[in-house]
């Protein structure tokens, strides 16, 4: 009886501390944006993922989205005219991020795309069963640019 408790004791252990979970995959390294990128390039289309450290459905965006996007934009088509970028808003004033930008960030995450300083396409939230949405809505914006 002693040996039954002590496996299940063991078993509880490594199921509870995920010992065998599956890794996650790592979120792609997503630039962020910067004052300096953005008046260097006013004519170049900005599509910005506002989040913030701790928010989850953000990093399930930055794993699951973001790598599709930043993918579709790396092609000829867009390579140079558009970019994909993050915003910490927990960090992002003190680096300087004006405040207009992340005016009306309500929830997180919250997608924008910003070309000439005007803001063409805002969402927020995020979760598998708006991924194909999200997308969509962000590659028809961007391409009523080009």
């Amino acid at each position: 009886m002693k040996k039954l408790s002590l496996l299940l004791l063991v078993v509880a252990f490594v199921l509870g501390t995920g010992i065998f979970a599956q890794a996650q995959t790592p979120a792609p390294v997503v630039p962020k944006l910067t004052v300096e990128e953005y008046k260097a390039n006013p004519d170049k289309v900005y599509v910005i993922m506002f989040t913030a450290v701790g928010c989850q459905p953000c990093r399930k965006a930055k794993q699951e989205l973001l790598p599709e996007l930043m993918q579709t934009f790396a092609t000829n088509k867009y390579k140079g005219k558009v970019g994909v970028y993050t915003v910490d808003i927990t960090r992002g004033f003190s680096e300087g991020v004006p405040f207009e930008w992340s005016e009306g960030v309500l929830l997180l995450p919250t997608f924008r795309v910003l070309h000439n300083k005007a803001n063409l396409y805002t969402t927020s939230g995020y979760s598998l069963d708006k991924k194909e949405t999200i997308k969509k809505n962000i590659l028809e914006t961007v391409n009523s640019k080009m």
